[in-house]
């Protein structure tokens, strides 16, 4: 799978694991690094993790960060991100296999529709939703209003039992069309 993130989405570390584990808000550990400056919108580059199934451009090399999320009484997941802090855009890409039934369209709206919830889980706005599909697969588009006033959009796919996530924030009002290409 391909996806080419200008980034049409969303602050990872944030809201990474609220969106792709609806029964959790705690966000994955990740050491802390020093931001090193921003690239220039034409250094773009593709990063394909190991085990990850997909590729998609990032304005540099995105730190990984990895956590195990319970998602009932019984089952977990290993929640995969990648978060890349350039200012004055957050972005990063996440993925998690969920214990679903492919094929099930009403356990992937309830997966997908989750994202929903997660926004306003912390003091968020939800400003807006979408169905969607990406290539043959269902998907939702968000835009939303951090606690913080940041703007946050996300983008996340159902691939069989995987739930791909891309995402960006940027300030208010602070992002303008070409960073956010």
């Amino acid at each position: 799978m391909k996806l080419l993130a200008r980034p049409a989405a969303a602050s990872l570390i944030f809201f990474a694991c609220a969106l792709l584990c609806p029964a959790q808000s705690a966000a994955p550990k990740q050491q802390q690094q020093p931001s090193p400056p921003a690239l220039a919108l034409g250094e773009w580059r593709e990063f394909a993790p190991a085990g990850g199934g997909f590729s998609i451009l990032f304005p540099g090399t995105p730190v990984p960060a990895t956590s195990t999320k319970r998602i009932d009484d019984r089952r977990s997941i290993e929640l995969h991100a990648y978060i890349l802090n350039r200012p004055p855009l957050e972005c990063g890409v996440a993925y998690a296999d969920y214990p679903i039934r492919v094929g099930d369209p009403a356990g992937a709206r309830a997966l997908l529709d989750s994202a929903a919830k997660a926004v306003t889980m912390n003091g968020g706005q939800l400003l807006s939703f979408t169905e969607i599909a990406h290539e043959g697969h269902p998907g939702r588009m968000l835009r939303g209003r951090r606690a913080t006033g940041n703007i946050l959009r996300a983008k996340s796919v159902l691939v069989g039992a995987r739930k791909y996530e891309i995402a960006c924030v940027t300030p208010p009002g602070g992002a303008s069309a070409e960073t956010l290409r």
